[in-house]
This record gives structure tokens, C-alpha cells and sequence, in this order.
């Protein structure tokens, strides 16, 4: 099994989820970790430019032809409601997710919100073709919490053999 994660992080927390999802992933296969950046300037305006203008971002190279993957994790960081521009552009510039598996973690800090950003993901993933999605929710002050993880992980995992269509963990 080939897999890649990709993951945006502003405070830590979510590149800590995806790091612990790269070395579970690691040990069933062929495993790549890329953390998404923007190129160029970083200011606060700019970043809410790019929230409302996702499209605009302009993101480091990062693999966007993902036939030669099984899996596809990403580590989404929540805020009010919706995925970090970052996300939403990298999904945007996916070429292909048809018969692929969409581990989507989720983290954040109030769970409607964790909520309303897995429909939104949901609909901007289905544009790519018709990802298997296997979603895992992350309360950021959990991520520390002994075992907290590594349940969250194996239940995520033990998904990807299984059927339907999306699985909530």
C-alpha cells in the first residue's frame, strides 16, 4: 500500500496528527509526508485574503497526481467551520481521487465546527471523482492525551479494508 499525507499547521497540532498518521501508514507500506506552504509573503492580511480566495493561494510543490497512491491522508486543521485555504487549494489542484481512500483528520477546537468542515470537504473531495472518505476527529486539546492517538489511528486504519463509502471515527 502506497500512501501520502498531506497536512497544514498553524500551531503544531495538526502536523503532530499527521506525523503520528505517516508512521502507522509507514508500517503497513510506502509511506510520503509533505506539509503544505505558501509561497511568498505569510502576513495576516494575505492569509484572510486567502480565506475567502482559496483559488489564489499559491502553494510549494507538492504531489498532485495521485495514481500511484492507495491512500491519500490529509491533516486539516478546523477554523470556523472550514479547512485552512490550504487545504481547500490543494484539494482543488487534485488531478484524480477515483477509487482512492481519503483519510480526512480533522482538527479542532469545536466539534459543529469539525461537523460543517467534514460536509465541506465531503463536497470539494467528490469533485475529484469518488473518494473512499474514512474521517477522524481530533479535538486539539486531546492530541497529547496518552492513547488518544493511536486509537483514533488504529480505528482510522482498520476503515481502509472495510466498504461503505464514509466512515466516521
Amino acid at each position: 500500500m502506497k500512501s501520502l499525507v498531506i497536512y497544514f499547521s498553524h500551531r503544531g497540532n495538526t502536523a503532530f496528527v499527521s506525523r503520528a498518521f505517516y508512521d502507522a501508514l509507514k508500517k503497513r507500506g510506502e509511506a510520503y509526508l509533505f506539509e503544505l506552504k505558501y509561497v511568498g509573503e505569510k502576513s495576516l492580511l494575505v492569509h484572510l485574503f486567502y480565506r475567502f480566495f482559496p483559488s489564489r493561494a499559491q502553494l510549494a510543490t507538492v504531489p498532485t497526481d495521485l495514481q500511484d497512491y492507495d491512500v491519500l491522508c490529509l491533516g486539516i486543521p478546523v477554523l470556523g467551520g472550514y479547512p485552512s485555504s490550504a487545504i481547500t487549494k490543494y484539494v482543488q489542484m487534485i488531478s484524480s481521487l477515483s477509487g482512492k481512500k481519503v483519510i480526512c483528520c480533522y482538527v479542532y477546537g469545536i466539534e459543529a465546527s469539525a461537523d460543517h468542515c467534514s460536509r465541506y470537504m465531503e463536497k470539494i473531495l467528490s469533485r475529484a471523482g469518488k473518494p473512499t472518505i474514512i474521517e477522524a476527529y481530533v479535538p486539539w486539546y486531546d492530541v497529547l492525551r496518552e492513547h488518544f492517538m493511536d486509537n483514533i489511528i488504529d480505528k482510522s486504519l482498520s476503515q481502509l479494508t472495510s466498504g461503505p463509502t464514509i466512515f466516521q471515527v
